[in-house]
């Protein structure tokens, strides 16, 4: 996966305050979960489960696993997390 592809992540979705977003939640290996409000056109899924698109910002400094970018802040924190690379789906 190549530093800059855009890819898709599992995440869990349900309405946003506003009627033009989506409140995600994100988990992560470590157990915790990251929460963003994301504009609705970077979802894709049904019902709560859904798919959050995001960019890859690292080739693969950790054996199986990319560090990718969210399209905006995290409620908790980091913008940049790491994945294991099983869970990026190609946009």
């Amino acid at each position: 996966m190549k530093m800059g592809a855009q890819v898709w992540i599992p995440c869990r979705i349900s309405e946003g305050m506003f009627s033009n977003e989506y409140a995600v939640e994100i988990p992560l290996p470590s157990g915790e979960v990251l929460s963003l409000y994301v504009d609705k056109s970077l979802v894709r899924g049904s019902g709560d489960n859904g798919e959050l698109l995001v960019s890859v910002v690292d080739s693969g400094l950790h054996e199986g696993e990319r560090t990718v970018l969210l399209p905006g802040e995290s409620l908790q924190g980091p913008r940049w997390i790491r994945l294991p690379e099983r869970d990026l789906a190609s946009a």
